[in-house]
């Protein structure tokens, strides 16, 4: 490979120590994930003695705050100080707050363990996008981010299938085995922080001096007047004044949209199927560990499907088709058939992350990466807030008046209104989808970072 010229494929990405080392320390992370997503709810109501629905929304609304007061400063942090450190903070973050939930024995011990647990993506999420993209270019972003968000895909199914393997190994899901299944995710999470915290990398930004630290990608630039200057790219303005330029506003507007609709139901999707359907644990874990490798693939798929008709027709068409399935999930009262659809919904609907992340990246200059992958989650996160608690005041209504069969109807309606708002938003990305393009294919080739 000539110098300045990337290496796009998957041999490529694995040949870069520090992208390899993500990969690994997502495999660990996203299996533990896998495990806690689906067990949380049941593990609450086991530790407070009762099913309580609206306090699982209140918590999942209270971790949605602190994301939103942690990631536009995480993404700024990034950008101006260290991406390295905040990988490392989220990752021990993750690792305390699961020993935390595994110890607790009421509510302020789960809330205060899941509030640290769900703080580590506000914190290592900006980071990771910017590295992704510092150290990657072209066709190469969009495969880097596919592959990233699929193995986190792949492996929270297999954290989904272990919990399946406990139901087989006759482990109960009482309180004991809960305890046991938690502290599985805390170890798993253990794990990936000691390799996040053999990452390395060292920034080279795209003009101005540099200021190195030994090996680390803390930095500063200096400017003629030799003061500090963190402007370059095509993004100005500070914190927010990129989003005027571009119309880098409408991904982070996409986000907003789509963590609204995903807060009424996606949280509550276990519940749907042992409320519903009278499904166990396990088995549940296996319907999602199925979903997240139909997740996983169409995260893989997504830079190929872009190359024939571009990013924003994929996005616009998958999420359309992924509506449809969530509308049918509202009134189906066939087991196999709502199991097909919902595996349908999300690998349809997750096929826009690695996509609308990579246009993010086109449209924002190379220093104002952390910051702009952090107004996309930080909209997520807003979105999130009101969501779960209305969503668990619907559901615990409709089960006091409606039929079981009816009691997660309008949740399910209320994501597809919402989402479907967010597609006409994706649709009205088209044209600065084909400047993206068209300059990609008009500029020259960037020297990739210098790996260590």
């Amino acid at each position: 490979m000539e110098e300045g010229e990337p290496e796009y494929g998957v041999r490529g990405f694995f040949r870069d120590s520090s992208l390899t080392k993500i990969f690994f320390s997502t495999v660990f992370s996203s299996s533990g994930f896998g495990i806690i997503f689906i067990i949380l709810p049941f593990y609450i109501y086991a530790v407070i003695g009762r099913e309580d629905v609206t306090f699982y929304g209140l918590i999942l609304t209270l971790t949605y705050v602190l994301s939103v007061l942690l990631i536009l400063p995480s993404g700024i942090f990034a950008d101006r100080f260290s991406r390295i450190l905040l990988i490392r903070v989220g990752s021990v973050s993750s690792a305390i707050g699961g020993f935390l939930l595994y110890f607790a024995s009421n509510w302020q011990g789960l809330l205060v363990g899941s509030l640290l647990l769900y703080s580590s993506y506000p914190l290592f999420s900006p980071s990771l996008s910017a590295i992704i993209a510092d150290r990657t270019t072209g066709y190469g972003k969009d495969l880097a981010y596919s592959i990233v968000y699929g193995t986190n895909l792949a492996f929270f199914a297999v954290g989904n299938g272990l919990l399946y393997a406990f139901q087989l190994m006759n482990i109960e899901f009482d309180l004991e085995g809960l305890r046991f299944t938690v502290l599985i995710f805390a170890l798993f999470n253990l794990i990936a922080g000691v390799i996040a915290f053999t990452i390395r990398h060292k920034r080279v930004p795209s003009r101005n001096k540099v200021k190195d630290s030994s090996d680390e990608d803390v930095f500063e630039r200096e400017s003629d007047s030799g003061k500090i200057d963190n402007s370059s790219g095509d993004a100005k303005g500070g914190i927010f004044g990129f989003l005027g330029q571009n119309m880098a506003w409408k991904p982070v507007l996409i986000s907003l949209f789509l963590g609204l609709g995903a807060g009424f139901m996606v949280p509550f999707f276990m519940l749907f199927f042992e409320d519903r359907f009278n499904v166990e644990i396990g088995t549940i874990g296996l319907i999602f560990a199925v979903q997240q490798v139909f997740m996983a693939l169409g995260n893989f798929v997504a830079p190929l499907i872009s190359r024939s008709i571009r990013r924003i027709p994929t996005m616009a068409l998958t999420e359309i088709a992924a509506i449809i399935c969530a509308i049918y999930l509202a009134f189906t009262q066939n087991l196999t058939l709502a199991i097909i659809a919902f595996i349908a919904r999300g690998a349809l609907m997750n096929v826009a992350n690695p996509l609308i992340q990579s246009l993010m990246m086109d449209l924002v200059g190379e220093d104002y990466r952390g910051t702009a992958s952090a107004n996309i989650a930080l909209a997520f996160s807003v979105g999130n807030i009101p969501s779960p608690y209305i969503s668990s005041i619907i559901i615990n209504r409709q089960k006091d008046f409606a039929p079981s069969l009816l009691i997660y109807t309008p949740s399910l309606l209320i994501m597809s209104a919402i989402y479907s708002i967010a597609v006409m938003v994706v649709a009205s990305l088209n044209r600065v989808d084909k400047e993206a393009i068209k300059k990609h294919l008009t500029a020259k080739a960037i020297p990739p970072p210098e790996m260590i």
